[in-house]
C-alpha cells in the first residue's frame, strides 16, 4: 500500500525495476491515506507500506525512503513567484486552492494554520495535488502541495514552486513494515529491498 502521491512521484521507476528483475511476481498496489496504510499493516491486511512521517507508525518497522517536502505552488508572474522561500503566513494573504476535506495533506495544513492563528480563505478544494496545480496555473488562487508534484506539473502547467520553510512542512516519506518483519514473506522481503536500494 502507498501514501496517496508516493505511485505516482516515486514509486514508479523502483516498481517497474523490480518487476522486471522478478518476471513471476505480481504487486497488489493500493493509494490510501497515510494513516490507513499504517492500520493496515498493524493488522496485517498489508505486507509493505510507504506513508508519511506524520502518521502514527506505533509498532511498525519503518526506514527512511524518501524526502517528501511541501512547496506553496503559484501562478507564473505571481507576487510570491521569485521568491526564494515562503512560509504559511505568506500563503494566508492569498486565495487558496486546497484538497478535499478527509485528505491528510489538507488537515496537516488547517493544523498548522489554526496553531499559528492564520485565517485560510479556501477557494476551491479539488481532489488531488495535481487538480490543485492546474487551478493554481488558471490563477484561482496559490496552493500546497509535495515538491515532487509541483516539479513534474511546472513542465506542462504555469506554475511557480516556492519552498515552505517551516519544520512541518519539511516531510519525508517511511518505507514500513508491520509488527514483526519475521512474519514478512521471501517475496515482501526482495520489495523492501529493492525499494531500499533505489533510494
Amino acid at each position: 500500500m502507498q501514501h496517496l502521491g508516493a505511485l505516482a512521484e516515486h514509486l514508479p521507476r523502483p516498481l517497474a525495476r523490480f518487476l522486471a528483475d522478478h518476471p513471476r511476481l505480481s504487486v497488489d498496489l493500493k493509494e490510501r491515506p497515510s494513516d490507513e496504510i499504517a492500520d493496515a499493516l498493524r493488522a496485517g491486511w498489508a505486507d509493505v507500506g510507504i506513508v508519511s512521517d506524520a502518521a502514527d507508525t506505533d509498532g511498525l518497522h519503518c526506514r527512511p525512503f524518501r524526502p517528501d517536502p511541501l512547496v506553496l505552488a503559484v501562478p507564473r508572474g505571481h507576487a510570491l513567484a521569485g521568491r526564494r522561500s515562503a512560509t504559511l503566513a505568506d500563503a494566508a494573504a492569498f486565495d487558496l486552492v486546497g484538497l478535499a476535506a478527509g485528505s491528510p495533506l489538507q488537515a496537516l495544513v488547517a493544523r498548522q494554520a489554526r496553531r499559528l492563528g492564520w485565517p485560510l480563505r479556501w477557494r476551491v478544494r479539488v481532489a488531488s495535488a495535481e487538480a490543485v496545480c492546474r487551478m493554481v496555473a488558471e490563477g484561482i488562487g496559490v496552493g500546497i502541495v509535495p515538491a515532487a508534484t509541483a516539479r513534474r506539473l511546472g513542465r506542462s502547467v504555469a506554475i511557480a514552486r516556492v519552498p515552505l520553510t517551516e519544520p512541518w512542512a519539511r516531510r519525508h516519506l517511511l518505507l514500513c513494515t508491520g509488527p514483526d518483519p519475521a512474519a514478512l514473506t521471501p517475496h515482501a522481503v526482495w520489495l523492501v529491498e529493492a525499494l531500499q536500494a533505489s533510494g
